[in-house]
């Protein structure tokens, strides 16, 4: 496993970086938090899936394109260390930027990519606040905060549900707003598909707590209320006789699923729960993301991060290639121009001018269900994936049992840490 690398050594080694000539590596400058300890692990992950495309992609095209390589720096964690290790190995050399590991980082590095002219790939920074229309050439490969409320409205309709109905906690007095995205991401659908948000009161006793939501039950209903509420909240709703039922599922809308004490939390109440999965080993590899996995760490788990900092480098590769040189200008055209490959599908970014300008389309991900208490998130069932019909054999249901699916369930390739939901 490569080990961190302190700012000043790698901006050190960034000094020798110059325009690359023809056949020599373009260097492509990469900001990770790899200190304090809580920030190693995710960064980590990311890295992996950086020098494993490098790895990758300089294999594909061996003697012919132009190879690439990454110079790595720490920022610990802070803002102003981001902005001088941006800046500094910009003003070396590099000819593109990779960072945004979380959101709290990425602004000082998208103002150094800025300010040196060249393109930015954001990894993992979700905030709406980092996509700005006219700062920099910023590319976003992680989701944005319309991404989910769109992953969720589709499931919603590949489980052919009509009646959809949001919850949280009464006590919860945001999570109605919380539900508005959720609404309108399911009324763009065709058909729409209208939803409600009805509060669950647990502080009521016996029937009157479920009364609400027992005159229409509905089809699928959306927990808003995220963590350890969230799981607490799955267990009185299934206390109250709501959730699951034979004609009720529940589908976790707040990251509920993502907890690393999920399952502490919500016991047997979890079990049943559907929810939306970045990574999951049943979600189909191109061929550069089987060669991507062959060159995973043997010690390195296979996360979203992994996968999300692989496709960072694809992106710029590919750009380079079409554009057939390393001039920041060019490599934005052809970034604009054409999709990438990815390890999961094409690697798409929104032209139209708006708030989503260079956001990711078609981020790759699969519904799950939980079927099986206490197990980690990759050994979730996965029932429906974007561009195939619904695994109606896998969905199980109580009181029904699933069956025997038709085809066999993919085994976990390997288990997926919670660290990596930082954002």
């Amino acid at each position: 496993m490569s080990h961190p690398i302190p700012v000043a050594a790698a901006l050190a080694a960034a000094l020798s970086l110059s325009s690359p000539a023809a056949g020599e590596p373009a260097a492509i400058a990469v900001v990770l938090s790899e200190t304090p300890a809580p920030a190693a692990f995710p960064a980590a992950l990311i890295r992996a899936g950086i020098e494993a495309a490098i790895q990758v992609a300089n294999a594909e095209e061996a003697g012919k394109a132009q190879p690439v390589r990454a110079v790595f720096a720490d920022d610990r964690g802070t803002l102003p260390g981001a902005g001088d290790a941006a800046q500094r190995l910009l003003a070396a050399g590099a000819v593109a930027l990779v960072g945004g590991q979380v959101s709290a980082t990425a602004p000082a590095q998208i103002a150094a990519a800025a300010r040196s002219g060249q393109p930015y790939v954001n990894v993992n920074g979700w905030d709406a606040g980092l996509r700005v229309p006219g700062v920099g050439a910023v590319y976003h490969i992680s989701p944005d905060p319309q991404t989910v409320p769109r992953m969720l409205a589709r499931s919603a309709a590949a489980l052919s549900a009509t009646r959809v109905t949001m919850t949280a906690s009464a006590a919860d007095r945001g999570a109605e707003a919380r539900a508005e995205p959720l609404k309108a991401a399911l009324a763009t659908l065709d058909p729409p598909i209208a939803a409600a948000f009805v509060p669950f009161d647990p502080a009521y006793r016996g029937p009157a707590a479920a009364a609400p939501l027992r005159r229409e039950p509905p089809d699928l209903l959306m927990v808003v209320q995220g963590g350890a509420a969230g799981a607490r909240l799955l267990g009185q709703l299934r206390q109250a006789g709501i959730v699951p039922q034979p004609g009720t599922l529940a589908l976790d809308a707040a990251g509920i699923a993502d907890s690393a004490a999920f399952w502490d939390d919500a016991k047997d109440a979890g079990r049943y729960l559907l929810s939306v999965a970045l990574h999951h080993p049943a979600i189909p590899l191109t061929p550069r993301g089987e060669a991507l996995r062959r060159a995973l760490p043997a010690d390195m788990p296979e996360t979203r991060l992994f996968h999300q900092g692989a496709d960072a480098v694809f992106a710029l590769v590919d750009a380079m290639r079409r554009a057939r040189s390393t001039d920041a200008a060019a490599i934005v055209r052809a970034l604009d121009a054409a999709p990438g490959t990815g390890s999961r599908g094409p690697i798409r970014f929104q032209t139209e001018t708006g708030p989503r300008l260079r956001q990711r389309v078609d981020i790759p991900f699969a519904l799950v269900q939980h079927q099986e208490t206490d197990a980690p998130a990759d050994r979730a069932v996965a029932v429906w994936i974007p561009g195939q019909s619904v695994w109606a054999d896998r969905l199980a249901r109580p009181g029904r049992g699933s069956g025997a699916p038709e085809r066999p369930v993919p085994p976990p390739v390997k288990p997926q840490p919670t660290a990596g939901a930082q954002r």
